[in-house]
């Protein structure tokens, strides 16, 4: 044996015994002798990348294939090192250059097919993972990896198939349980999922992920005490596992077990500073709480992590839109719209509506949040005559705008033609709205609790036709129940004021003003247009009998009082600029706003402040009760509106209290929703078509006493005659329409546009 081949072979002995930097040693004073020896270069690189070195493990397997260029083992080491190194070009052009070599080479097609998963280039990885199936039909990591991939890409039809190929080879495969169990969950097959987990666990007791997976499966089908016991079995054998306690902490938010959930979120993040299921959990518990600056903060955070400035920008921006901080405003929209162009992930699509002036950029938000069609069971065949029955799904059957408007609408149905049906997936509630709108219904099940697809199904035995969804893509909606088809009819209505995107959503409830004949392109529903106005009201509302002075919040006596009662997020800088300016030239006015949260308040001081207006002219008051805040009304003299997100309840709340209420009509639905309640009031004056006209007219009618006084001589005249109060007119033209989608249906025909004629 030459003195070279004697130093590689002790070189070799030293590192399987533990002495790496011994045989390093012996490995560099043979390529110092002979700097184009191969073995003696292979072995170094080898010993360097498994130890870690990568950049010189690369030098060294870099001068062994120039050694040996037609040797594919060093082509695929290289691979792995310079992948390793942070180099994935070059480290895909030396695993190519392998696979030519030797092109059955199963490790090799396997290490690319990583390496393109890796990149996110999962096509490409995929076909690798199929190449090696190919070769060998018992390959069982390609087809972990394939499943995995296929469920990624969001095609767990695929990913099930793979896996039941991937069974049939292996029947005792723990992992392949679980793969198959991971594509059943994403089917919403959660029963047969849990079967695979209980069989995974049955092979392997002691992996703490299946234990996980178990607990998500358990969640689903509403089993949250054995999800928790799962969770902690998961937890004792990784006790140190911050996803873990990331992904307890949301099932205790479910719950509304915040305090909980906290707690596990932050025992997440004290495991792991870069958790960021831990971090968005958290954020959104702080969110709900109303602690806006510290949830920012958390979300702000994920963006760091996620090593993206625009991530999660629309909720972002919302939050600080909240509290009127505008300092995104300049960029905002441009950054949503780029992560629109890429396909990003959008967490709130609702958020945009009130920044947008185009439905083509809802839409776009809508398509990318709304979560995928669902495979489902069929309906129960019912007979041809009975009452059509319609399901109303929403967590606002309480306290709430959604019920305020509703109500009216439910307790004047036909209830010989119809049969109404309630699903509530909101809290539990024994308010007066809550009790009202409990009887109006036929039926009222209580669904919190229930996953998405035991609500759909729950409707399905219930022989739903209709299914109406009342909360679209808004905070608390559950749209997986539409994807499930709770119904073969489904509707958006009256909570979103935008397209949903999905194809399981077959109408949208509308007039010819918020969707002007020619913009149907931009709904993925046909639209149902009604005669009058889309939005319902309800002449019984009370208004209470108090006496409220000026003095009583804050207001001058002898001011003009401008209002807006509308959500902070509302407030931009440009409709703001109208306001200040508008305050400006009418010296004796004040504006009368909602205080929403401290910070907004005094965000918006200052922004008055800033345009030359004293703070003071802002007059903040507290939300209070229903009936009182309608009685308030009467304190001002115009209601205001925001743009390009107008006031909805809070213009039909002005308008019934007898305030004239001036808007700019935009070019979205949320923009025209004022325009189209002032038009069925009678006052299609007050409807500006751009924010020039809005300003110049703001400042005209301040001088005008007389022309706002017969506008609420008008309004107040009008009563239930107005087609916007008029709760029977509504129900029925509501009513004709759900009988003539119903007739469609039931006669085989596709969803088309409908129009409801009026009276």
């Amino acid at each position: 044996m030459s003195g070279e081949r004697e130093k590689i072979e002790k070189a070799i002995g030293l590192f399987r015994s533990g002495d790496a930097a011994g045989a390093e040693r012996l490995l560099k004073k043979v390529v110092a002798k002979s700097p184009a020896h191969f073995d003696a270069l292979y072995m170094l690189g080898v010993l360097l990348h498994r130890t870690g070195r990568q950049e010189e493990a690369a030098r060294y397997l870099s001068r062994a294939a120039r050694a040996q260029p037609q040797n594919p083992d060093v082509h695929n080491t290289l691979g792995a090192a310079l992948y390793a190194a942070g180099r994935p070009d070059d480290a895909l052009a030396a695993l190519t250059e392998a696979i030519r070599l030797a092109p059955e080479r199963l490790e090799t097609l396997i290490n690319r097919a990583d390496l393109y998963a890796a990149l996110e280039r999962f096509d490409e990885a995929a076909a690798d993972y199929e190449a090696v199936l190919a070769l060998d039909r018992a390959a069982l990591p390609a087809y972990l990896r394939l499943a995995e991939i296929r469920l990624h890409a969001g095609a767990p039809e695929q990913a099930l198939s793979v896996a039941e190929a991937a069974l049939a080879m292996h029947p005792m495969s723990a992992d392949v349980r679980c793969v198959r169990g991971n594509a059943l969950c994403e089917l919403g097959r959660f029963q047969e999922a849990l079967a695979d987990y209980d069989q995974a666990l049955a092979f392997a007791p002691d992996v703490a992920g299946f234990h996980l997976n178990r607990a998500e499966a358990l969640a689903a089908l509403d089993r949250a005490d054995e999800a928790l016991e799962s969770y902690d079995r998961a937890l004792a054998l990784a006790p140190g596992d911050a996803e873990i306690f990331a992904e307890k902490g949301n099932l205790l938010r479910r719950l509304d077990r915040l305090d909980d959930s906290v707690i596990a979120f932050n025992k997440a993040i004290a495991l792991d500073p870069k958790c960021a299921a831990a971090y968005a959990g958290r954020a959104a518990n702080l969110l709900e709480a109303g602690y806006r600056v510290e949830a920012l903060r958390d979300y702000e955070t994920l963006a760091e992590l996620r090593g993206d400035a625009n991530h999660l920008i629309e909720l972002r921006g919302f939050i600080r839109r909240q509290m009127c901080d505008w300092s995104l405003a300049p960029t905002e929209l441009s950054r949503i719209e780029a992560n629109l162009r890429e396909g990003r992930e959008i967490v709130s699509a609702f958020a945009i509506l009130s920044i947008s002036g185009s439905e083509a950029i809802n839409a776009q938000a809508a398509r990318l949040m709304a979560p995928r069609a669902l495979t489902h069971a069929p309906a129960p065949k019912r007979r041809f005559g009975e009452k059509i029955r319609i399901g109303y799904f929403s967590a606002d059957f309480h306290e709430h705008a959604t019920s305020h408007l509703l109500a009216a609408v439910l307790e004047n149905a036909d209830r010989a033609a119809f049969e109404l049906i309630g699903f509530s997936f909101g809290p539990q509630s024994d308010d007066a709205y809550r009790r009202r709108i409990s009887a109006a219904f036929d039926a009222f099940h209580d669904v919190r609790r229930l996953s998405d697809e035991a609500v759909a199904a729950l409707a399905r035995e219930a022989g739903v036709d209709v299914a109406v969804d009342l909360k679209g893509l808004t905070k608390g909606h559950r749209a997986g129940i539409f994807a499930r088809r709770a119904a073969p009819i489904q509707v958006n209505y009256l909570g979103y004021p935008a397209s949903m995107g999905a194809g399981y959503i077959d109408y949208i409830v509308a007039d010819r003003i918020v969707i002007p004949p020619g913009a149907e392109a931009d709904f993925a529903e046909k639209v149902i247009y009604l005669p009058d106005c889309y939005q319902p009201n309800d002449p019984s509302k009370a208004i209470s009998g108090r006496a409220f002075s000026r003095a009583d919040f804050g207001l001058p006596e002898d001011a003009f009082v401008f209002c807006c009662f509308n959500n902070s997020y509302k407030i931009l800088p440009q409709i703001f600029d109208v306001w200040m300016r508008a305050l400006t030239k009418t010296p004796n006015a004040v504006l009368w706003l909602i205080e929403d949260n401290k910070a907004a308040v005094e965000n918006l001081g200052h922004a008055a402040a800033a345009r030359g207006v004293d703070a003071s002219r802002l007059v903040f008051s507290s939300r209070i009760r229903l009936d009182e805040h309608l009685a308030r009304h009467k304190l001002a003299d115009l209601f205001l509106d925001t743009s390009p997100y107008n006031a909805h309840t809070t213009a039909s709340d002005a308008i019934f209290a007898g305030v004239p209420v001036l808007t700019c009509a935009g070019s979205t639905f949320a923009g025209r929703v004022a325009a189209s309640l002032l038009n069925a009031a009678g006052l299609p004056n007050m409807i500006a078509e751009n924010l020039a006209a809005y300003e110049a007219l703001a400042i005209e009618l301040a001088s005008q006493p007389e022309r706002l006084s017969a506008m609420r001589a008008h309004l107040e005249s009008q009563g239930e005659a107005s087609p916007l109060f008029d709760a029977r007119r509504y129900a029925r033209s509501l009513e004709t329409a759900y009988a003539e989608i119903y007739r469609r249906s039931r006669e085989g025909l596709e969803p088309d546009h409908i129009q409801v004629a009026g009276d």
